[in-house]
């Protein structure tokens, strides 16, 4: 009796064992989950077996979800495969995959998967009975949920499914839970086999004056290419925030134009825009005929006429989507004859707020090079204009129009360094690269753009979405970000995954109502996809440590329009003044391109709307030490082309008219120092001499004569240092040492008292403080932004010939600049980070400090580019009292 039981516990304990394998896995993709269709991956669950056990039961549960809108839950199994594409060991899932994207629905064949168990719901808690015997290996089992909403509201919002209990050969069995914490909803809008067509592509999104969501893409008759091919392009039309749909309208149909088959007449690739002055409704598409069927990008040619080159068609609707005009041709308004193939964004257009129609388009140049820009029209779409591309070697973008009235391009750049974004202030005449251009990381795709006024959403805040496939290799993990400051940070907190697998990538965003966006865009669930999304789910974190407020740029045109580093800058007598500085011409970037170095004298009070011209400088200059003191900006060294300087002048204003006094000279020529005042006393550290390397602190009184003397030695050489006085100490952080090509992050403290350095806390980890920009100190501490980063700025030092080139090509965001803002206490001599900002990811910025009012002027957005930008900055919190004083 007693081995009877002893062999019933060892049996008990064995299976007890076994049950806890780590193999038991549950896994949850963050994929879609498709409205109404009964089979769908929303849990998958692998169980590893020796071939003797059964799964006998799976106990789940359902959280956030109204039981109403669910219809039903179903077991599949898939026998030693996962059904799931990245996780599959099928090759002929993978290989559907390639050729219909979200189209395959091998998940609900019978020939693929065996349905085990339907059951529906009545409870958040459920089970689903198995009996199930399993295999030797890993055998894989998933869960679908058959949901049907019926608002908006049910639409958008997340919800869970979790598995709480497995009972294998009748024990719970432990699990391990992986992938995402949640599931969200999705409307399949078209789908390989709708209306017999085989693959539907290139999403387009707007919402019209009515509410209505106007979904425009190509309709690909007979395959999932591109043109030349039989493509229409469809629309869909929904009026209850995208829970329903209309059945699909074709738009535009080229037919058999010119005596040639359908599949010779293509047209695609539609953009579309709304009129919010007049409620038409305009797409914009390209039509390619002839081409002996082969590929239009590499086979269309130049000239204008349609069996020379594509065709630019426009047509529009003006009862809120429900029918269209016949197509017009506008490519002479926009094409140049010796371009190549051109066709729009695709996506969507923009209607300004002055009521101007803006189109992103694409051409192909005389030189076979692709290039982004856009078209615009200011009598409702009559006539289109063209002037400059944005940038060379980029395709499909997309246009927003920002809060100042700018208009941002963001593109698909070839590459490869991520998303390309420019800004222009004239419909395109000219563009300015952004500094956030190579932020966005992409795989070469299609992406969408939106920009959403405060006024217009329940956050109260402008705000910029992004969307595309987040990765840098593979059209996976389509992905919603969110920015509050026009594009200059993108936050990870601000980002939603909407679909972690492989799909074919392309998406487009419009604004549902005030709590809602959505996006249609090819997912791996349909070929498109339309989810709605609560901005609150998107945007989680507002900053509000340190907000910005853009000043007037100094100059609409000339050399201060391009920007400027390195000027003097400072606050003397309730005016912000800023002199000199250096830039490049208007290819910083060719070959040949010398800096040039400036002159004038500008200033700009507290409610100008513009700059004042008041004078120039003895000689151009930039790289000087600056110091507003007793009512004037008194500037010491620097340099132009001639080289370093020495002289030292007093910068005063009266009457709109710049004074310059002579002061006595430095001890030698010296430019790119740190400059800091305290009690009339001037300091200088470090910087670059006509013999190297200046090794000394410096000092002068203006109490006691003006002079210059030195006051010690620096413990290490050190040019663009950051130097900072208080009545009793001198701070000085690196800076760089030119000599061993190294950034320095040590920190030092120089005792007025005892005349000895002593080392301090030193730069916050993995930064550096060259071309850092302080703050003037208050009795606390001082506030630090901007500056290189020590990894990429030592390699440019190192870059040299063809090596050299290709440093300087690379777009802003691949140098990093620092983004952080840093308060340094003089208490206890410590760092803290206070705010985070791509505004303030400069170099060579120069500041100015006057009752609370921080300025930022200009600096270099990445090498040799600089930024005309001068923002007011406010900093708020912790530091408000000590900082704002």
């Amino acid at each position: 009796m007693k081995q009877f039981f002893a062999s019933i516990v060892l049996l008990y304990l064995g299976l007890a064992a076994r049950a806890g394998n780590p193999g038991v896995e549950i896994f949850t993709p963050g994929i879609p989950v498709v409205t109404g269709r009964e089979y769908g991956i929303v849990t998958e669950i692998c169980i590893e077996s020796d071939g003797t056990d059964t799964l006998d039961r799976i106990d789940l549960a359902v959280t956030d979800l109204d039981l109403a809108t669910l219809r039903s839950a179903r077991l599949v199994y898939t026998g030693t495969l996962s059904a799931i594409r990245s996780r599959t060991t099928s090759y002929v899932l993978k290989e559907m995959g390639k050729r219909l994207g979200g189209g395959q629905m091998l998940c609900a064949d019978e020939g693929f998967g065996n349905l085990l168990q339907v059951v529906h719901p009545t409870e958040p808690s459920f089970r689903i009975p198995v009996g199930k015997a399993l295999v030797k290996g890993r055998n894989f089992f998933h869960v679908s949920l058959e949901i049907a909403p019926r608002t908006l509201g049910e639409l958008a919002r997340p919800f869970a499914l979790r598995v709480e209990r497995i009972s294998v050969n009748g024990l719970n069995t432990p699990f391990e839970q992986q992938g995402a914490g949640h599931s969200r909803l999705g409307v399949s809008v078209r789908q390989h086999g709708d209306d017999g067509v085989y693959a539907y592509r290139i999403p387009g999104l707007v919402t019209t004056n009515d509410g209505s969501l106007i979904g425009v893409y190509d309709v690909r008759h007979v395959s999932s290419l591109d043109l030349q091919n039989d493509i229409d392009v469809g629309v869909s039309r929904s009026t209850d925030g995208g829970v329903t749909w209309e059945p699909m309208r074709i738009a535009m149909d080229m037919g058999q134009w010119g005596g040639l088959p359908q599949s010779q007449n293509g047209i695609g690739d539609p953009s579309v825009l709304v009129d919010t002055r007049s409620g038409e409704i305009f797409i914009l598409a390209v039509w390619t005929h002839g081409c002996g069927g082969d590929r239009a990008w590499t086979s269309v040619g130049n000239g204008l006429e349609p069996g020379q080159t594509a065709q630019l068609m426009l047509t529009s609707s003006r009862d809120d989507g429900r029918s269209w005009s016949a197509p017009r041709n506008i490519t002479r308004q926009i094409k140049h004859p010796e371009w190549f193939l051109t066709l729009q964004g695709p996506g969507r257009g923009i209607c300004m707020s002055d009521g101007t129609l803006v189109f992103p388009i694409q051409f192909i140049g005389a030189d076979r090079i692709p290039c982004a820009g856009i078209i615009y029209s200011r009598d409702h779409g009559e006539t289109w204009h063209f002037h400059t591309p944005a940038r060379t070697n980029t395709t499909e973008s997309q246009v927003a129009e920002l809060p100042d009235g700018s208009l941002m391009l963001n593109m698909r750049d070839n590459r490869k360094t991520g998303r390309a974004v420019s800004i222009t202030t004239d419909l395109g005449r000219t563009w300015r690269q952004h500094p956030s251009s190579g932020e966005l990381i992409e795989p070469v795709c299609m992406a969408s753009l939106l920009s959403i006024p405060a006024e217009r959403n329940v956050l109260g805040r402008d705000l910029l979405l992004f969307s595309n496939p987040a990765t840098k290799k593979g059209r996976h993990s389509m992905t919603i970000r969110a920015s509050l400051d026009d594009g200059y940070t993108w936050l990870p907190e601000n980002a939603l995954l909407l679909d972690a697998e492989e799909n074919w990538g392309y998406s487009c965003l419009t604004q549902i109502d005030a709590e809602h966006i959505g996006i249609l865009y090819e997912s791996s669930v349909s070929q498109l996809l339309f989810q709605a999304v609560k901005l609150t789910d998107l945007v989680r974190v507002i900053p509000e440590e340190v907000r910005f407020e853009a000043l007037p740029e100094i100059a609409e045109e000339g050399d201060y329009a391009r920007g400027v580093s390195a000027p003097c800058c400072g606050f003397v007598d309730g005016r912000l003044i800023v002199a000199g500085g250096a830039n490049f011409p208007a290819d910083p970037l060719a070959r040949e391109s010398k800096k040039i170095f400036l002159d004038d004298i500008w200033t700009w009070e507290k409610g100008d709307a513009t700059w004042r011209h008041v004078g120039k400088l003895p000689s151009k200059l930039a790289h000087a030490a600056g110091y507003a003191c007793n009512g004037r900006l008194i500037v010491a060294g620097g340099a132009n082309e001639k080289g370093p300087s020495k002289e030292v002048f007093a910068l005063s204003v009266k009457r709109d008219k710049a004074r310059i006094t002579p002061l006595p000279s430095l001890p030698f020529e010296v430019e790119q120092a740190g400059a800091a005042t305290s009690a009339e006393r001037l300091y200088l550290a470090g910087g670059l001499t006509s013999q190297g390397v200046n090794e000394s602190l410096l000092v002068c009184d203006l109490r006691t004569g003006a002079r210059w003397r030195e006051l010690a030695r620096l413990p290490e050489r050190m040019v663009q240092p950051v130097l900072v006085a208080t009545p009793k100490a001198v701070y000085l952080w690196g800076g760089f040492d030119p000599l061993t090509g190294r950034c320095i992050p040590n920190g030092y403290r120089f005792d007025l008292e005892s005349g000895r350095w002593t080392k301090t806390t030193p730069v916050p980890a993995g930064t550096t403080f060259t071309g850092a920009t302080p703050f003037e100190p208050d009795t606390q501490g001082f506030l630090v932004t901007g500056g290189v980063n020590p990894e990429c700025f030592e390699a440019g030092l190192k870059a040299s010939g063809e090596e050299a080139e290709a440093y300087l090509s690379m777009p802003p965001a691949h140098y990093r600049f620092n983004r952080r803002i840093w308060y340094f206490s003089f208490a206890d001599e410590t760092w803290q980070e206070v705010g985070y900002s791509g505004r303030c990811a400069l170099a060579g910025a120069a500041s100015a400090f006057h009752r609370g009012m921080r300025f930022l002027v200009g600096g270099e957005i990445k090498p040799r580019v600089r930024s005309p930008k001068i923002w007011k900055m406010s900093l708020y919190g912790k530091h408000e009292k000590t900082t704002l004083q």
